[in-house]
């Protein structure tokens, strides 16, 4: 004979409306308190069980296999899950909304005020600033566009979770997934090209340093990009110095390297203070106890990429398993029929 298990009231009767209940192979919901006979597959509950009787039932096991019209989660649980998806979609996209909006903002009054552009380039220690000024011009759309996708994103998710309106969430989970797709298209074409990264940033460093850069802060973005990048990475030239010496618009005289290469006794305020090295001699002669002429700024880029990347994948993989439990989130809280509270 086979032994019994028991199961609660609860889990009965909120399976009642999930179970095929048939005795010969048709299919009906059972009433309350009547015999029930659950057959499907084999597996038998049977009993004449009043409404208001003990807390468990005994039913024997059969062979496991009863089929499930539908399953519905009880009404407690769907309720209290609908209002955590609310004020985490809430909470969520109020910082985008916020973030959103303050990067829009700048990038209007930036438009719009040109004193704001003009500032910033008084902030920067060049001769001659129209390269300077077309960049700035062209991330100032940027700025709008990406601020305003931002925005839109995070309203679409902040009210449409707080008003908890169908439309608007059905819009956000669009704009995640749309996302989350560009997202992954990135990371597959970062894997694919990631061999050629390295030798492509070394290949137009040295054709920049060629035709664009001057030795110092004087005028031109692809200077004061060169100039940075080797102040802030602590090295001279992209395999070596004497790369530096090939720049055809570079009046050097007798140095030999430029002020970027050596110690400095000012790097923290370098922009927008010009580059002032710790021995003057350094130029003209450069050695290793005064300047990092003979360390490679396409090696430290190599470097930092190896040490990075783990943790750059680490999270890329983070923000989109975010991303899919807030699309997640929206379509429940559209389909779930309850209000939050």
């Amino acid at each position: 004979m086979a032994s019994a298990f028991f199961v609660d009231d609860w889990v009965i009767d909120n399976f009642r409306s999930a179970l095929v209940v048939t005795p010969s192979g048709g299919s009906r919901l059972p009433n309350q308190g009547e015999g029930r006979t659950l057959v499907g597959g084999g597996l038998a509950i049977a009993g004449m069980y009043p409404a208001a009787q003990s807390t468990h039932r005994a039913m024997s096991p059969g062979i496991f296999g009863f089929r499930l019209r539908k399953y519905r989660l009880p009404d407690r649980i769907k309720m209290c899950t609908a209002t955590f998806a609310k004020y985490f979609l809430c909470a969520f996209n109020l910082v985008f909304f916020l973030v959103g909006g303050a990067l829009l903002g700048l990038g209007i009054a930036m438009y719009f005020d040109s004193t704001i552009v003009s500032t910033v380039i008084n902030m920067i220690p060049v001769t001659g600033n129209d390269s300077i000024i077309s960049l700035l011009a062209s991330s100032i759309y940027v700025l709008i566009a990406v601020g305003a996708f931002i925005f839109v994103f995070g309203f679409f998710g902040c009210c449409g979770a707080y008003r908890e309106n169908k439309l608007c969430l059905s819009i956000y989970a669009i704009l995640v997934a749309l996302v989350v797709i560009l997202q992954i298209a990135a990371g597959i074409l970062a894997g694919i090209y990631s061999q050629d990264a390295i030798p492509a940033i070394k290949t137009k460093l040295k054709a920049v340093i060629v035709t664009d850069y001057t030795g110092s802060w004087s005028g031109n973005a692809a200077s004061l990009f060169v100039e940075t990048l080797q102040i802030q990475l602590e090295c001279c030239g992209v395999d070596s110095y004497t790369d530096l010496q090939n720049a055809t618009n570079w009046n050097r005289g007798s140095k030999q390297v430029p002020e970027s290469c050596c110690f400095l006794s000012n790097k923290a305020s370098v922009p927008p203070s010009y580059p002032n090295p710790v021995n003057s001699s350094c130029p003209e002669y450069p050695t290793t106890s005064n300047s990092y002429y003979q360390t490679s700024c396409i090696s430290l880029i190599t470097s930092y990429v190896s040490k990075y990347s783990t943790w750059v994948i680490g999270v890329a993989i983070g923000l989109v398993l975010l991303e899919l439990i807030c699309i997640g989130a929206a379509i429940f809280l559209k389909n779930s029929g309850e209000k939050a509270v």
